[in-house]
């Protein structure tokens, strides 16, 4: 049987080869709890890495999805950016001594701009119908809503047949003993679990099963004491609220909302500050990245133009400052210079704006732009702290429902 793979969205293709290969890479690493955090986490069969780099399997991914769809545009923005990645290793001469990373960010930022251009400007032909006669885009956010769930069934039960393997979870609701289920870190899952709840609710389909399995695994992350997480759960209720039209239950429900804030804000305040005061600590309260920012802002003020090039943080430097990563727009704006700090801050504003036209009509949008806007919403607010590369499956989703909004409802020639 011939299999039509223009029937599929480039966003499909990848995350149905990436959720094989980084499952493969997961049962055949050691420890794949202690992979995710290099190591540096506690676990029953300690690795420092992943069997297979995660990264490259991300790439490769994007390249199948690339491959199978292979349309090259023109006027596609992320040029500008992998161009000014070229000119500035050039100028401060990091591509000569950081060649992989400058040619692994070009590539990525070029693959995944252009399948995201591809579907987006598919969608705006209103060629949605990839021959079977039904919408591609519904039919594929179908099918990823399904996988969500298998993979939610998956990664709880790994925890328990292998734990600290595949994750531990302590349900102590404190930063001390936090733990996670690991399979679900690496796809976003228990984010992508309440959008698609929120979303099959918008849409008047059948989502109890997800709502019970979303508020569950909502739960058990909470336990870990993920700010983070948390607080992008708060963001996609907030959009759901927002959609629905202002009558008498959004009135009881923004007053509910306000009663629990009243009566739990100190243990909100002590959740999101880590029990410091408002004047206390900032470096304590932001997990040593408020030294890692000063840090990278030293060196982008030396360079602002043509960027310091890849920054390289030695183990010593680590243990002062207490963080190694997540720096997120100002570590591209340090690498690779403010030109291209600008053009990324412009992508995500043509980006915001198209989505809110997504949210204030939603009856004439499917179900996969819900998808895309939430997920937009729940990844564009992080880039304080993640996102500068390419790396992972968070990092894709915030790069292409990037570029994915900001060419929605565009006409762009090919």
């Amino acid at each position: 049987m011939k299999i039509n793979l223009r029937r599929y969205t480039n966003f499909y293709r990848f995350t149905i080869a990436f959720v094989i290969l980084i499952l493969f890479d997961c049962f055949i690493t050691p420890s794949a709890y202690s992979a995710l955090h290099s190591g540096r986490v506690g676990s029953y069969a300690s690795s420092t890495t992943f069997t297979l780099n995660p990264a490259y399997i991300l790439l490769l991914c994007a390249l199948i999805a690339f491959l199978t769809d292979l349309h090259i545009y023109k006027n596609n923005i992320g040029y500008g950016l992998c161009l000014t990645i070229l000119l500035t290793g050039l100028l401060n001469r990091g591509l000569l001594t950081g060649a992989n990373a400058y040619l692994f960010d070009v590539i990525s930022i070029f693959i995944v701009s252009t399948i995201a251009m591809s579907d987006a400007l598919r969608k705006n032909s209103g060629v949605i119908d990839g021959g079977g006669g039904e919408n591609i885009y519904d039919a594929d956010y179908q099918v990823i809503s399904k996988v969500v769930l298998v993979l939610f069934v998956i990664g709880l039960a790994l925890v328990y047949i292998a734990p600290g393997r595949f994750g531990v979870l302590y349900f102590q609701f404190t930063r001390s003993a936090r733990g996670e289920v690991t399979i679900w870190s690496l796809f976003f899952l228990s984010v992508l679990l309440l959008i698609i709840a929120i979303i099959k609710s918008s849409k008047k389909e059948k989502a109890k099963l997800y709502w019970i399995i979303a508020i569950a695994a909502c739960f058990i992350t909470i336990s870990t004491s993920s700010r983070t997480l948390v607080l992008l759960y708060m963001i996609c209720f907030f959009l759901a609220w927002i959609e629905q039209k202002f009558d008498i239950k959004k009135l009881i429900g923004l007053i509910a909302i306000g009663i629990v804030v009243f009566v739990g804000y100190e243990y909100i305040s002590d959740f999101f500050l880590l029990g410091q005061q408002v004047s206390g600590s900032l470096g304590t309260v932001l997990n040593g990245r408020l030294g890692l920012w000063q840090y990278y802002w030293e060196l982008f003020i030396s360079h602002p133009i043509i960027g310091y090039g890849q920054v390289s943080i030695s183990e010593q430097l680590r243990a002062t400052l207490g963080a190694s990563s997540e720096i997120g727009i100002l570590k591209s704006a340090t690498n690779y210079g403010i030109i291209f700090a600008i053009i990324e801050l412009y992508i995500i504003i043509r980006a915001i704006i198209n989505s809110i036209t997504v949210i204030k009509d939603r009856n004439n949008y499917d179900s996969f732009d819900h998808l895309m806007t939430f997920l937009f919403w729940c990844s564009f607010p992080l880039i304080i702290q993640q996102h500068a590369r390419i790396l992972n499956y968070s990092d894709f989703i915030f790069w292409y429902t990037s570029f994915y909004m900001y060419y929605r409802n565009f006409k762009v020639e090919k």
